[in-house]
């Protein structure tokens, strides 16, 4: 049974891509697939990517978003992302993504970010 979705709309002049329920190990290849598919089809000026409404994501998420944001690095896309609470939220701060990732504590916040920085700069991961 799939208890997550990603959707994708335009807020603005940017993409919003949105993900939302739980999302457990076995939903990992479906999960990137609908994610890099997402990224690929953003509108140049920019995305966000809203985890708000992620209720559950382990350690494979944490590889999918690392993953994300490499795509949209690579594309040149800038990208935001809206961060998750909880414990998803902790589990990116031991992993030492919340450093990485432009997280922000709501939509208005990734809006700001992509307008105030434009195209960037969108550093790597190292190794990436």
């Amino acid at each position: 049974m799939t208890t997550w979705r990603i959707g994708s709309s335009r807020v603005e002049r940017f993409t919003l891509i949105t993900v939302v329920g739980e999302i457990e190990h076995a939903d990992g290849d479906r999960v990137s697939a609908a994610l890099a598919s997402a990224i690929a089809a953003a509108n140049r000026r920019g995305a966000i990517i809203d985890l708000s409404r992620l209720e559950f994501g382990d350690s494979l998420v944490l590889a999918i978003m690392a993953a994300a944001h490499s795509q949209a690095v690579d594309r040149g896309l800038p990208l935001a992302w809206v961060a998750p609470s909880g414990p998803f939220a902790t589990l990116l701060g031991i992993a030492g993504l919340s450093e990485v990732l432009a997280l922000h504590d709501d939509l208005d916040q990734a809006r700001r970010r992509l307008d105030m920085t434009g195209s960037g700069p969108w550093p790597a991961f190292a190794g990436a």
